[in-house]
């Protein structure tokens, strides 16, 4: 992932839909997508706790788009000197790689390194929901391999080994086909990003008079007012 540059807030709660954004609508620790997440939120996390440096709160470089489920196993936690020297810190997918400490062996995920270990162990990284999507995942990228393999097999067959009056439409198809793979290569961070994200967790732009309506009629009822 690439950060942007956001302009500045006092409340970094107002950067979640930059944050989604730059993170893919993915958390950042286990990956998991908003689209997979079901019943499982998004939080905003912030890499250093605030409670240990308040001075980076709304830091924007400060700030990691986590499901709920990780963002509670890491809690408060950060690594002091000794531990970070030892690779034990939650990786940064922002600044690495984490291929580079983690393989996947179908449902499970091992370790490379010492950091790959200490994450797995942070962030529960082999729990059952993950395990779940793993599965999917895989299967559904053999499909699609399978897909691409069949079209690239068709796409690489000769004009002259069609039928006369088949080579017309044939040619038509192969141009058609490398057109589209142009248009997919382009494409492919925004497809990504739209299957990534669930609309569910966009901005309501009417939540606001909701809940100045709702705050208007309760306090007339003299009812106690819960937060939204």
């Amino acid at each position: 992932m690439i950060r942007s540059s956001p302009k500045p807030e006092k409340n970094y709660q107002n950067y979640r839909e930059q944050l989604r954004f730059d993170f893919l609508y993915s958390c950042a620790y286990c990956s998991i997508m908003e689209f997979e997440a079901g019943g499982i939120g998004f939080e905003i996390d912030h890499y250093l706790p605030q409670e240990i440096f308040p001075q980076l709160s709304g830091d924007y470089e400060n700030l990691m788009y986590s499901c709920e489920k990780c963002n509670g196993l890491k809690g408060d936690f950060h690594t002091d000197d000794a531990l970070r020297k030892a690779g034990k810190y939650p990786i940064r997918v922002d600044q690495g790689d984490p291929d580079d400490h983690f393989e996947s062996r179908g449902e499970l995920l091992y370790h490379r390194t010492e950091t790959g270990e200490f994450n797995i162990m942070l962030f529960d990284l082999n729990r059952k929901g993950l395990r779940r999507i793993r599965n999917l995942r895989t299967r559904c990228h053999g499909s699609i391999n399978g897909i691409i393999l069949g079209l690239t097999q068709l796409a690489s067959i000769k004009i002259e080994r069609a039928r006369k009056d088949k080579r017309p439409i044939f040619a038509h198809f192969k141009k058609e086909m490398a057109r589209k793979g142009e248009e997919l290569a382009m494409e492919l961070d925004q497809i990504l990003r739209e299957f990534a994200r669930s609309p569910l967790l966009d901005i309501d732009p009417e939540r606001k008079n909701r809940i100045k309506k709702r705050a208007a009629y309760l306090k007339k009822q003299k009812a106690i007012l819960p937060s939204l």
